[in-house]
C-alpha cells in the first residue's frame, strides 16, 4: 500500500481527525466543524492525485486559494492558515505510523511539494483579498469624510458670494485669498470623492456616451487656460464613436490629463488631443510639450500626492483618479515619456464592458 492508497482509503477519518486539530488548536470561538471541514476534503483529493500521477505537487491549487479566502472571512489569522497544512502532514504522518506504512521517499517529496505549494497559494490569495478589504474599507472612510466635508464647504462659497454681490465684503487680497482658498478645498474634496469611487470597488453608473462629445465637454476647463497662455489646444475631428461608461468618472480623469498638459506645457506651446479607434479598443491620447519627466519620477507617477513638476498648484491626486478611473472599467493610462520634448498620456477604454 501506498500513501495514496492510505489517504483514498481513510479519507473520511483524516479529514475528521484534522478538523478536530484545527478546532481545538487554531478556529476562531464560535466556529463550528462544518465551517471548518470546508475546502480540506478537496484538497486532500488534491494531494492524493498528485501521489497517483506522481507529479511534483507544485501545481497551482485553485482549492488552496479558495481556502485562504474563507479562513479570512472566518476570521483566521495568516500564522493559523500556515498551520493548518502543518496539522495536515501531523495527521498523514500520525496514521502512517499507526498502519506501519512503509513510506516511499518519493512520496514524501510529494506530499511535502503538495503542502508548500498549498500554503503559498493560501497565503497569496488570503492576503490579497485582505488588502482589497483594507482598501475597500479606506475608500469609503475616505469617500464618508469628503462627502461630509463638501456641505459645509459649499454653504462657505455660497455665504462668501452672497456676502460680495451684496458689497458686505469689499474686493481685498483677503478676499481674494479666501475665496480661492475655499476653491482650492472645494477642488481636493472633489478629487477625493472621485478618487475614493474609483478605488472602492463600487459598481459603476454606465450610460451610453458619445467619446468626441465628451473629449469636448473634458477640455472646456483647459481650454481657458490655455488661451491665457497662448497655447494651441488641437482636439480630434467629430467622432460619433460611441462607449457605455461611468460619464462622470471618465470625463474627470480626461478632465485631468488634458488640464496636466496644459499646465505644464511652456507658454505659447502646444498640446494635441487624439482619438484611435481599434476593433476592442478606444485609446485617447494627450499630447504635451512638457519637456519630459525626469526618469525618477516616472515610477511613482500615478501615486496620490506625488507631483513631478515644480508647479504645486495642484494635490498631485489627478493622475491617481484617472488610473484608478480607466482600470475601474478594465482600462489603463500609459505614458510615454519624450525626454526635452514632453509626453503622451494615453487613456485606453475596452470597446465593450468588462
Amino acid at each position: 500500500m501506498r500513501l495514496h492508497d492510505l489517504i483514498v482509503q481513510h479519507r473520511a477519518e483524516i479529514v475528521a481527525r484534522w478538523t478536530e486539530s484545527i478546532h481545538t488548536r487554531l478556529a476562531p470561538e464560535g466556529t463550528t466543524k462544518v465551517e471548518l471541514v470546508d475546502h480540506l476534503p478537496a484538497f486532500l483529493d488534491e494531494v492524493a492525485l498528485n501521489l497517483a500521477e506522481h507529479g511534483d505537487g507544485t501545481d497551482p491549487s485553485l482549492t488552496a486559494a479558495q481556502h485562504g479566502v474563507q479562513r479570512l472571512r472566518l476570521g483566521f489569522n495568516l500564522a493559523a492558515l500556515v498551520r493548518e497544512y502543518g496539522m495536515l502532514r501531523d495527521t498523514l504522518m500520525t496514521m502512517v505510523r499507526e498502519t506501519h506504512l512503509a513510506v516511499d521517499p518519493r512520496d514524501l517529496d510529494v506530499l511535502f511539494d503538495s503542502l508548500i505549494s498549498g500554503i503559498a497559494d493560501a497565503v497569496t490569495q488570503y492576503t490579497e483579498e485582505r488588502e482589497a478589504e483594507l482598501r475597500r474599507q479606506s475608500n469609503e472612510h475616505f469617500a464618508f469624510v469628503a462627502h461630509e466635508l463638501r456641505n459645509p464647504l459649499s454653504a462657505a462659497q455660497l455665504s462668501l458670494g452672497n456676502l460680495q454681490s451684496k458689497g458686505a465684503l469689499p474686493e481685498s487680497r483677503s478676499a481674494e485669498i479666501l475665496k480661492r482658498s475655499l476653491g482650492r478645498m472645494q477642488q481636493l474634496i472633489e478629487q477625493s470623492l472621485g478618487m475614493a469611487f474609483a478605488g472602492a470597488g463600487l459598481a459603476l453608473q454606465r450610460s451610453h456616451v458619445k467619446l468626441g462629445e465628451l473629449i469636448e465637454e473634458a477640455t472646456m476647463e483647459a481650454s481657458i487656460l490655455a488661451e491665457e497662455k497662448g497655447i494651441h489646444l488641437e482636439l480630434p475631428a467629430s467622432d460619433a464613436t460611441s462607449l457605455d461608461l461611468d460619464r462622470k468618472l471618465i470625463l474627470s480623469a480626461l478632465n485631468n490629463l488634458v488640464r496636466n498638459a496644459v499646465k505644464f506645457t511652456p507658454a505659447g506651446g502646444e498640446v494635441k488631443v487624439r482619438l484611435r479607434t481599434e476593433a476592442d479598443r478606444v485609446a485617447i491620447d494627450v499630447e504635451d510639450r512638457c519637456g519630459g519627466i525626469p526618469a525618477k519620477n516616472l515610477e511613482t507617477l500615478f501615486s496620490p500626492f506625488v507631483q513631478a513638476g515644480t508647479d504645486r498648484s495642484g494635490f498631485g491626486l489627478g493622475l491617481s483618479i484617472a488610473k484608478q478611473a480607466a482600470a475601474a472599467h478594465g482600462g489603463s493610462i500609459e505614458v510615454a515619456n519624450f525626454p526635452e520634448k514632453g509626453c503622451v498620456f494615453t487613456l485606453t477604454l475596452p470597446r465593450h464592458a468588462i
